[in-house]
């Protein structure tokens, strides 16, 4: 009888880690399909697109290797990661020292509004972070780089960022702090 509500036990913590953490990581991702096109791509149609990439991308040859699942696939997660939490950091702390306005976070025509809703800046500076810390996977001379991907990433474009605000016009700050009550 142990042995038998062992494994009923088992199986139930299987199925309920598996349910939990599907749904849990197929409404984030699907959302953004849906705000990507929403004319086009609901909810549900963007939880159907994450599940096709999710089969597309074949997740299980992750787990063929432990050395390729960590080195490979969560080194070169990390040098994303890196890439953007860089430009993340120096725009807060740097460039508009540690200044929000809550009003502009949520408005149209805010400080933090966007030719085409990108910031371009940041978008060249993560590419140049992520050429860097990602060019060891094709061109052997980098991979020293590559090793050590998630700090690459991080000061390559925190620092190109930064570059990037200085030499071209400068951010726009905002009016108000981030403690401050809207009007």
């Amino acid at each position: 009888s142990a042995p038998a509500l062992t494994l009923v036990a088992m199986l139930a913590a299987a199925i309920v880690t598996l349910t939990v953490n599907m749904s849990a990581n197929v409404v984030s991702p699907s959302y953004d399909f849906a705000n990507v096109a929403p004319r086009h791509i609901s909810r549900r149609t963007g939880g159907m697109l994450v599940g096709f990439f999710g089969i597309a991308c074949q997740p299980w040859s992750l787990l063929s290797s432990p050395s390729g699942f960590i080195f490979n696939w969560l080194g070169g997660y990390g040098a994303g990661m890196g890439a953007i939490a860089g430009i993340m950091i120096v725009d807060y702390w740097i460039i508009r020292r540690r200044e929000l306005s809550l009003r502009d976070l949520f408005s149209e025509n805010g400080v933090y509004r966007y030719t085409g809703g990108w910031n371009r800046r940041a978008l060249v500076a993560t590419l140049l972070g992520l050429v860097l810390a990602w060019g060891g996977y094709v061109i052997s001379p980098m991979h020293g780089l590559t090793k050590y991907g998630w700090f690459v990433g991080f000061f390559v474009a925190g620092l190109a960022y930064l570059a990037f605000v200085r030499i071209g016009a400068p951010a726009r700050r905002p009016v108000t702090r981030m403690d401050q009550e809207p009007a």
